[in-house]
């Protein structure tokens, strides 16, 4: 008797180690081959799935119906080789929470500093910020531009301003010589303010953007979801801060009213 319950428990454990945790993911940042192949949205991942990361600071955010959503990254000091596959098991760590930039007025060159010290996402057409009327009047005596490189040459962007707070519109921003050119093709990008009556331009940060239409955070809305249910704002806030560094509460609920139609 003792043997047959032995037999039968042996059996259940040999099952139980069959079945491999399962992941499908719902956004890549950078370049990441799974089994020669490109990984992207959608794809379906098994437990002992090896990754080959062909890019610096490459990522990606997974979905387990059974455990939640994790972030798949590659340890800092880990070989620098873009050849060399990781087990998924080796680079799995859940979401920890939200980096978001918060309501608040930008007062001075420390807070443009701390608010664009991680890269963030932009999503959708428009995001704006509020900044201290005193401290920097948008209008008549003075304005904020943005500076980056494209195609070997300096690009200045004059943002526009309403109600003290300046405004980026994609559209305009990703544009030259009223032509669309490709977000990715821009690099070393800085936020400067310029004083009308001094003709001077103070460099507040530099910053990173992470581009992304609401076709492509719609698709990775509905992977983010388990069975169907509608996200709050917080947990769609927690995979972008962990995937991307850094967001805009205002963009991104936003973008979920639209979504939500609401």
């Amino acid at each position: 008797m003792s043997n047959k319950i032995l037999f039968t428990v042996l059996c259940l454990v040999a099952m139980l180690t069959g079945f491999s945790q399962s992941y499908t993911v719902i956004q890549v940042i950078g370049d990441i081959e799974v089994n020669g192949n490109k990984l992207s949205r959608g794809t379906k991942l098994e437990a002992d799935d090896e990754l080959v990361f062909k890019s610096a600071g490459a990522k990606a955010a997974v979905l387990s119906n059974e455990k939640g959503r994790y972030v798949l990254q590659k340890e800092q000091q880990a070989a620098s080789s873009s050849d060399i596959g990781y087990a998924i098991s080796s680079l799995i760590s859940p979401v920890r929470g939200k980096m978001s930039t918060r309501s608040g007025m930008l007062i001075n060159k420390l807070d443009f500093e701390s608010r664009f010290s991680k890269p963030f996402v932009w999503i959708g057409e428009q995001l704006s910020f509020e900044v201290s009327p005193a401290s920097y009047p948008i209008g008549n005596d003075g304005f904020f531009f943005i500076r980056y490189q494209y195609n070997g040459e300096t690009i200045n962007k004059k943002l526009a301003g309403a109600n003290d707070k300046f405004i980026l519109n994609k559209s305009e921003f990703y544009s030259v010589d009223n032509q669309p050119i490709k977000p990715n093709t821009v690099t070393d990008m800085s936020l400067f303010y310029f004083t009308v009556s001094t003709k001077k331009a103070e460099k507040l940060t530099d910053i990173t953007i992470f581009p992304m239409s609401m076709e492509e955070f719609t698709e990775v809305y509905e992977l983010m979801k388990t069975d169907g249910e509608a996200l709050s704002d917080e947990q769609v806030g927690e995979v972008m801060g962990s995937l991307y560094g850094n967001y805009s509460e205002e963009n991104l609920s936003a973008a979920l009213s639209q979504i939500k139609g609401e």
